[in-house]
Parts: structure tokens; sequence; C-alpha cells
């Protein structure tokens, strides 16, 4: 935890980070450890998701997950009828969103961050190439707009194999080696 303290990842800022080491080294542990202490961290149990992308190759189920998340702590304009509960981050039945996704992820720099959101990504490889490419041209728009901060009030915790780190860098997402969370968190029985 303390390297991750360092990097003020902290619910009284928003940030990005991307922690990057080789396959099998632990991620999804981390990242298990790290939604159940997000408290540590100033978040709110409510308001922390974990998605592991080892389990799908499928970035329109993330998508719709991070977006079903968001709405449901946002509100904004991607709910549609009277029948929506924007609580619930479901859309009313029968009835199509009111604006893209990639629109929704843009018009929520308009909205004030009532409470700080912390969404973990693990497993992030499992949307890149070999050669370190992203292979979704609508998650990559997420992530851009996520690098830029454009989504206030968010934090965004990637874990992802070597692989992913040099889309990270050219985004300004600041990455750090597994290595240096690994021991501490391990003598803290937290990973």
């Amino acid at each position: 935890w303390k390297r991750l303290r360092k990097e003020r990842l902290r619910a009284s800022k928003a940030r990005r980070f991307c922690i990057v080491g080789p396959q099998g080294c632990g991620h999804g542990s981390l990242a298990y450890a790290l939604a159940k202490g997000a408290s540590e961290f100033g978040f709110d149990s409510d308001n922390v998701l974990l998605v592991n992308g080892g389990f799908s190759f499928d970035t329109d189920s993330l998508l719709d997950g991070i977006t079903r998340f968001l709405v449901a702590r946002r509100d904004g304009d991607y709910l549609v009828g009277e029948d929506a509960d924007p609580g619930s981050g479901q859309l009313a039945p029968g009835r199509p969103p009111r604006i893209s996704r990639g629109h929704y992820f843009e018009s929520l720099a308009d909205l004030p961050a009532e409470k700080p959101l912390l969404i973990i990504l693990s497993g992030m490889e499992r949307f890149f190439s070999t050669t370190g490419d992203l292979l979704s041209a609508e998650l990559d728009e997420l992530l851009t707009i996520a690098a830029a901060g454009r989504i206030p009030g968010v934090t965004w915790l990637m874990l992802g194999t070597e692989r992913v780190m040099r889309y990270m860098q050219r985004r300004g997402i600041r990455t750090i080696r597994s290595s240096d969370c690994r021991c501490r968190c391990a003598k803290a029985g937290r990973w």
C-alpha cells in the first residue's frame, strides 16, 4: 500500500495509474485486495468497480459494465424514458440509450463529481495485441478521455503485463512496476 499511497492513489484527487508486471505475478490478487481495501484510500465500497479482463476478450461487455457503473453514480444523458432508473444504471425496458457510449463518456466532463469513484481494470493485456496495440477503438476512446482527466472524480487503476506499458505511457498514464508493490503488500498480508 505504501507505494500506492506515495503515488497518491486516494479519493481526494482523481488519478490514472497502471501497474505492470509479468504474467502470473498476481495482478488479479492485487486488484481484488485494492477493491476490498479501497476505504483505506478514501473510497466508499459502493463506489468501487473491479473488472477482471482476464475472463473476457469482449470489450463491449467491459465498456457496458463501466457505463452502467458510471450511470448509476453520475446519471447524465445516457438513459431514456420515464421508466429509466438512474440509480440502477439500467435503461428503460425496450429503449435504446439516448447517446452513444463515447458521447456519454465525453458528457461526464460537465457533471459534478459528487463522490469519488475508483475503477480497477485487471487483465488489461487481454485487450491488447501481442505488439502492444489496443484492439478496440471504443476502449481507446474511453482510455484517451480518462487519461486526459476528462471524467471528474474518477480514479482509474489498470493492471496488466508489460505489453500495455508503451500504450499507457503514450497516454500519459503513470505506470508502476508490480515488483514495487508486491513486497510491501505481501508483508502487510494484503497480497
